[in-house]
């Protein structure tokens, strides 16, 4: 699906999709965003973004500020959404003490 450019330029003009998510089926909460846009593409985010080592391997990963930046984009915002952001932004908040 998103390796096709036509599919996926319809999933974003039509359905207004930011993000394609893959999950584990048996782990529901290991998953991973695929950002759809070139504003939220790799390359935007890559600048600040953080290193962490997840299973031994060094995984660049979104800052905190980026993933609210993105969250406020969303239009309307879902209640997950709005709920990411709370939680976002006590965690930039403990982050800057």
């Amino acid at each position: 699906f998103i390796l096709d450019p036509a599919n996926l330029k319809r999933a974003v003009t039509e359905k207004g999709a930011l993000v394609f998510t893959f999950q584990d089926p048996q782990l529901s909460f290991k998953q991973v965003d695929f950002f759809l846009t070139e504003e939220l593409s790799y390359k935007s985010f890559a600048d600040d973004a953080i290193v962490v080592e997840i299973g031994g391997y060094p995984m660049k990963i979104a800052s905190i500020l980026r993933l609210i930046k993105a969250k406020e984009q969303i239009v309307p915002p879902r209640e997950k959404d709005k709920l990411d952001l709370i939680e976002l932004r006590k965690l930039l908040q403990r982050n800057r003490q």
